[in-house]
């Protein structure tokens, strides 16, 4: 499995660096709409010295950190790879000793490293431009706080990785099946805290978000790093389970899947 991981991540790397100015372009454009958001919250608290235990400088810290982290650890292969499906392109996945799964996931691993790559010097610049003009709120790493954080960049990829999966292999049965991708990113952009803060939004929606998965993804690693949150023995418990459930979720699909594959001449 090992030169077989390597050689499709070495591949993706250099497909990646062929469309290099696209990957530029979007993480352009990406950082646009929380820019838009920063001035808005800037306006916002012209009048207000706090809002939900936020000040400026740590509002604006929190919105930076939401773009970093949807940027390292989103994923966005499920157009192309339902039409790969539908178009009879994986038969020699079948047959070969890597699966499909696990060639889409050391794929859009190879991927991301470049993107990586490319991406850290824009946000250091972005960054440094943000703290000149509007003083940013002090990160709170601690050797404890960054293995917290570490471990929730991986649950994050993690989840991100296993919805756009099984949005993937839905394809098998659904023509439209690339569509649940925009779904995907509604979902995640409000019950993630990408979209704002958890503690802005109202009660109701903080008590149903605290029975989902999705507030590790980018609210509670900001909490972690700007001193708020903390991790506990349960909540390491949940995402084990959650990590669990999906796996599982997409290997069913994927023996099922499999049965309901057909191509002529792929």
């Amino acid at each position: 499995m090992g030169r077989k991981a390597l050689h499709v991540l070495k591949k993706a790397f250099i497909a990646a660096i062929t469309y290099r100015s696209e990957i530029w372009l979007w993480f352009v454009l990406d950082q646009i709409p929380i820019i838009v958001t920063m001035l808005v919250w800037i306006s916002l608290m012209q009048s207000h010295d706090t809002i939900a235990g936020y000040d400026l400088p740590s509002m604006l810290l929190y919105y930076f950190l939401s773009s970093f982290l949807t940027g390292l650890t989103g994923t966005h292969f499920e157009t192309w790879r339902v039409e790969e499906i539908r178009m009879g392109r994986i038969d020699f996945y079948l047959t070969r000793p890597m699966s499909y799964i696990w060639q889409v996931f050391w794929h859009d691993i190879g991927g991301k490293t470049f993107y990586l790559l490319t991406s850290l010097p824009g946000y250091a610049v972005l960054f440094w431009i943000i703290n000149q003009n509007f003083p940013l709120a002090q990160l709170q790493f601690t050797w404890l706080s960054s293995l917290q954080f570490l471990w929730l960049l991986l649950f994050a990829y993690g989840v991100d990785f296993s919805l756009a999966m099984l949005t993937v292999l839905m394809g098998f049965w659904f023509e439209g099946a690339e569509g649940l991708q925009h779904f995907k990113w509604i979902t995640l952009s409000l019950l993630t805290g990408s979209m704002m803060p958890v503690a802005v939004m109202p009660t109701w929606l903080q008590t149903v978000i605290a029975y989902l998965p999705f507030r590790y993804m980018i609210s509670v690693p900001i909490g972690i790093i700007q001193g708020t949150a903390q991790l506990q023995l349960s909540d390491l418990s949940w995402m084990v389970g959650y990590i669990a459930v999906f796996s599982l979720s997409i290997i069913w699909l994927w023996r099922q899947a499999r049965y309901a594959y057909a191509s002529a001449g792929g």
